[in-house]
């Protein structure tokens, strides 16, 4: 349920990877949400920037855009 869903930690982590078809999978980074925040969004695009992660497949970029988790979220309406 829902409330269970909140009841348990107020945050969600998110470990972002490439997946690729040939050669390993890489991790490129990690995001921590809000719960709150998923449950006030309005639909409108919010980013979070990766946080580096230090495991085996990690790769560390030396690109000047930092990576980012780009999110969406609205309260579901009668039609979804």
């Amino acid at each position: 349920t829902l409330t269970e869903f909140f009841e348990y930690t107020p945050y969600m982590g998110f470990v972002v990877k490439d997946y690729d078809s040939l050669g390993g999978d890489e991790v490129l980074g990690t995001a921590i949400v809000k719960k709150s925040k998923l449950l006030e969004g309005d639909g409108d695009r919010i980013e979070y920037e990766l946080k580096q992660y230090a495991g085996k497949n990690s790769v560390v970029s030396s690109g000047a855009k930092k990576p980012t988790l780009a999110l969406r979220s609205r309260m579901a309406g009668q039609a979804d």
